[in-house]
């Protein structure tokens, strides 16, 4: 069984809809699917910041609940024998399948005969390579600094920070978000993140200190501060949900950056002589090794 068509909106059904990153980015389709449907259930869990989404929902249907990530997660079998009875449209902050486990739902929801559809959003990570100005090709692997409640280190992250690197790549990391829902604080991440890298890479993390690192929030209000991996003590604890550690500019993206975030072009140039002299792919590979010898 395929994804369904819009058309057949009027059957018991599970569709998922991403509502993007703010009432005003609820396409047309999300609002049609949202006010023809028996029950909406609303997760704000993913994105800390869409507590406006609930409110914005009710305005368009008034059977509306709230679910918790158990519900959506360990428990999602009830949603899908219910969406085989009625048309239930879970609502999700950004786009429904962009860094999140909701897949799941769909698949599970097929695989028992259940009618299924996905409405996409505009998501949180797009908008932010998009917003930045920086060339989207020059986007490598995206990773996720978790926060303590993960019982991890970031060395996950910091590796997925070296690879890009090596291959002169931009750096997308996702700011982890707590079962409570809490974000992981941009000091904190950055914190975890210098650790992480000084425990594969030792004193090399020394020619990195001064790597430009760019605070990223899409919300309400865009903001985009920037830092380095050497002030982590000095970063406010802005409502922000994600960092890009920039590769080498292009002048374009120096501009682009200049102009519409005041990052000063000094700070741009020493970031960029900076990636000239650190050999990112001999890091890559020590971190490699650290990493495989810790788990020989």
């Amino acid at each position: 069984m395929a994804l369904a068509p819009l058309k057949i909106l009027g059957a018991p059904m599970l569709i998922l809809v991403g509502s993007g990153l703010r009432e005003s980015q609820l396409t047309r389709e999300a609002e049609e699917a949202i006010k023809g449907a028996d029950i909406v259930i609303v997760e704000t869990y993913t994105m800390p910041s869409s507590k406006w989404l609930p409110t914005a929902i009710r305005k368009l249907n008034s059977n509306v609940r709230e679910a918790s990530r158990s519900e959506l997660e360990e428990q999602s079998s009830n949603i899908v024998e219910l969406a085989s009875k009625l048309k239930v449209v879970i609502v999700v902050p950004g786009d429904p399948l962009i860094a999140t486990t909701h897949s799941s739902l769909v698949v599970e929801s097929l695989k028992r005969g259940v009618e299924a559809k996905v409405v996409s959003g505009i998501s949180g990570p797009c908008s932010v390579e998009s917003l930045l100005g920086l060339h989207f090709y020059k986007f490598g692997r995206t990773v996720t600094v978790p926060g303590p409640w993960r019982g991890v280190g970031a060395e996950e992250a910091a590796l997925g920070l070296l690879g890009n690197l090596c291959h002169d790549l931009h750096t997308l990391l996702l700011l982890d978000v707590s079962p409570e829902g809490l974000s992981l604080s941009p000091s904190r991440a950055v914190k975890e993140l210098k650790e992480s890298l000084r425990r594969l890479i030792g004193a090399r993390l020394d020619e990195l200190m001064n790597i430009m690192v760019l605070l990223v929030s899409v919300g309400e209000n865009i903001v985009v501060k920037h830092s380095t991996l050497d002030s982590a003590d000095s970063i406010p604890d802005l409502d922000v949900g994600s960092l890009v550690v920039p590769s080498k500019l292009h002048v374009s993206e120096r501009e682009f950056l200049r102009y519409a975030y005041s990052v000063p072009e000094d700070v741009m140039i020493s970031h960029n002589r900076l990636l000239q002299g650190f050999d990112a792919c001999s890091a890559y590979t020590e971190a490699l090794r650290a990493i495989y010898s810790s788990i020989a």
